[in-house]
């Protein structure tokens, strides 16, 4: 009871720190008119971001088992991913994955939180990736506004995609909410920092509502600039 009750105490204080003072105010990018959240340090963000999972546990099991289901009716016309690698960024639960596993793709999660005993997403920073160059078919994501550095973010997706890779991204219109660490609300700024790694093309616009999720937003895919 005691050590439940700590963790209780350290889940409402991580909580309520990370919703007063600097962790809820926004400060320019370096040398971009996007903002990002006034993290202290790059520990400071790992930590914040780890306690997502914990705190919003149930409804992102919901949002899992809706989402699995969307991306394999929205995807599975527009790509063929049998024979194919994949690899999930920011992949929580693990539903995007298990999606492309229907879709016929050997794919995988990271996550910095995945939660005990998950069989499709292994812990992982998607600033430093532990895989080798080259090494996927596919990266998927739509935790782009997760990250700390869209940068180092775009240099590590560059360098773990195959040279013929597709890398997907959804990425929406709304503002940050609890746990977002990048307004990523102005595409075009965004697709500054991928211009030296990517071409940009766009597959369309897409709604929709999951549980306690409303999302609006365009589906971007990413191709290597070899030039």
């Amino acid at each position: 009871m005691k050590q439940l009750l700590r963790r209780i105490y350290s889940l409402v204080f991580t909580q309520n720190k990370f919703n007063r003072g600097s962790k809820n105010e926004f400060v320019h990018v370096e040398n971009s008119v996007l903002k990002r959240r006034n993290y202290d340090s790059y520990e400071e963000y790992l930590e914040h971001q780890g306690k997502k999972l914990a705190l919003k546990f149930d409804g992102i099991k919901k949002y899992d088992l809706g989402y699995e289901k969307l991306l394999v009716e929205r995807y599975q016309s527009i790509f063929n991913f049998k024979n194919t690698t994949m690899l999930c960024l920011a992949a929580r639960l693990g539903g995007e994955v298990r999606a492309f596993k229907t879709m016929g793709s050997v794919a995988i999660g990271i996550d910095i939180e995945p939660g005990s005993k998950n069989e499709h997403v292994m812990y992982g920073d998607f600033h430093s990736i532990a895989f080798p160059d080259n090494s996927f078919d596919f990266l998927f994501t739509n935790a782009l506004d997760h990250a700390f550095d869209l940068d180092q973010f775009f240099k590590e997706c560059f360098r773990v995609i195959k040279n013929e890779g597709k890398f997907i991204l959804e990425l929406g219109w709304q503002n940050p909410g609890q746990f977002e660490s990048i307004d990523t609300s102005n595409h075009q700024e965004v697709f500054k920092f991928a211009q030296n790694y990517f071409n940009v093309s766009k597959i369309g616009e897409m709604k929709y509502s999951i549980d306690f999720v409303d999302w609006s937003g365009i589906i971007y895919v990413l191709e290597k600039n070899k030039s």
